[in-house]
């Protein structure tokens, strides 16, 4: 019982990741042999995660690109399109920052 309202106190506080870590945590034997730093830890890391990758995601959507999906690695280099890739690799790595 106790476990079911320390999940749901965790989700009233917006820590969403850490509650699903939390259950996988419940549900698993494997991580018994894990002192608590460790599994308090591996709670810790997924709800920094999960706020990581809301935040981009959420990024993403108010940017409103045309395709939200694209990436340098999907680029057709076909000779219409006249593109160097060498050029476009290296604009990509950043380094002339």
């Amino acid at each position: 019982m106790l476990r079911n309202e320390t999940v749901q106190q965790l989700r009233a506080l917006r820590l969403s990741g850490f509650a699903d870590a939390l259950e996988e945590q419940y549900a698993s034997i494997s991580f018994e042999e894990l002192t608590f730093d460790e599994r308090l830890g591996l709670l810790v890391d997924r709800e920094v995660s999960k706020r990581k990758s809301s935040k981009i995601e959420r990024f993403i959507r108010q940017a409103r690109f045309q395709n939200s999906e694209a990436c340098v690695e999907n680029i057709h280099y076909h000779s219409g399109r006249k593109l160097d890739r060498k050029l476009i690799l290296e604009l990509a790595s950043c380094q002339y920052i």
